[in-house]
């Protein structure tokens, strides 16, 4: 359900990139991509970053994301993916792992972690994928203004918190 490194070594903007890629194939061939994903993160190092390199990749290929606006707990990722009703989600982190690590996890629609056989899949898409051809990015900022990223800010928080208070 998730994949890490260390920074600078194995997590790079390439690694993120090629991961998100082969996550937006395997949605479209499912069908999902436009119910849309989510992208979280937490306070790690180039966290925020590789929540916008992912987010990137996503309008890339025409898949509508949603990202939290700001830093933010796991639960809070997992719970807005079934709010949202999306078809898959993640966060960026290491979990526990020591501060040179960073990576993503990733949700499926349960807001639970990836099943075996979907992450089997996503893996399978790894191989196929070009990394100097068959990855398509828009910028960021383009992307908001075009519609295929919104930013969720503190209503996401207050929908999360009223949910765990319930």
């Amino acid at each position: 359900g998730g994949w890490r490194a260390i920074i600078g070594d194995g997590f790079t903007k390439a690694n993120v990139q090629l991961l998100t890629a082969a996550l937006a194939r395997k949605m479209r061939e499912e069908g999902v991509a436009q119910r849309g994903f989510l992208i979280g993160y937490d306070r790690r190092f180039l966290s925020q970053e590789a929540a916008h390199w992912a987010a990137e990749v996503m309008a890339g290929a025409d898949v509508p994301c949603m990202v939290v606006e700001r830093e933010a707990p796991t639960p809070l990722i997992m719970f807005a993916v079934r709010y949202y009703e999306l078809s898959y989600g993640m966060a960026v982190t290491a979990s526990h792992n020591p501060k040179e690590y960073n990576g993503y996890k990733v949700y499926w629609e349960d807001g639970a972690q990836l099943p075996p056989r979907h992450a089997d899949a996503i893996a399978k898409r790894l191989e196929e994928i070009d990394i100097f051809a068959d990855i398509k990015t828009m910028d960021y900022s383009e992307a908001v203004n075009a519609g295929l990223i919104e930013v969720l800010g503190s209503e996401t928080d207050e929908r999360f918190l009223s949910n765990v208070m319930a």
